[in-house]
């Protein structure tokens, strides 16, 4: 159960048909029956990897709940897969305009539906390993920075130490000069 997974739809028959097919798969699975259950669930019980979501609901339709998920999840962050028995052009248009990573026609077929969850899925564990390394390496990067800042600080200060040991040094050399001869006149 590496993966949880938010289902969205407010018909319970699907919600069984697809959870059954998820679980069968070893993903976390939980459910919510409308588009503001939906999002309380999603602030309240996440962290989520993928949101599976019904277009046609009452009081929120899925492009309703999609549009908001984006103000909080980004597009490559939390992939929203649209589910729904509309599948004309403008349904399809309009899901990616809001924000959908994907779309299913109803009924789904169980196959269908594990590759494009899957793949959404490794897209997404991908995602997360390149912005770790990103991270990663930008951490040692700064550290290097902060290691040839400190080297150009020592330098810098050890010239400025070095600079009166010197001035010393040398006043010191010609003081013996002169104590030798003034030990000679007298």
């Amino acid at each position: 159960q590496r993966f949880h997974i938010l289902l969205i739809d407010d018909e319970p028959i699907n919600r069984q048909v697809i959870n059954n097919y998820l679980s069968s798969q070893h993903y976390q699975v939980t459910e919510a029956s409308d588009g503001a259950q939906g999002l309380k669930t999603l602030d309240d019980e996440g962290p989520f990897d993928l949101v599976l979501l019904d277009i046609m609901m009452p009081r929120l339709s899925g492009y309703e709940v999609c549009e908001t998920i984006r103000k909080s999840h980004g597009i490559k962050d939390l992939p929203v897969i649209f589910l729904t028995a509309k599948n004309q052009v403008t349904d399809l248009v309009q899901g990616f305009t809001v924000g959908g990573n994907d779309y299913l026609s109803k009924p789904v077929a169980k196959h269908e539906l594990l590759s494009r969850v899957a793949i959404h899925l490794k897209l997404l564990d991908i995602n997360r390993h390149l912005e770790h390394l990103v991270d990663q390496r930008t951490n040692q990067l700064l550290q290097a920075e902060k290691m040839a800042s400190l080297g150009t600080l020592t330098a810098g200060v050890a010239h400025e130490i070095n600079n009166p040991t010197n001035f010393v040094h040398v006043s010191v050399q010609n003081l013996e000069v002169d104590l030798t001869r003034l030990q000679k006149l007298i």
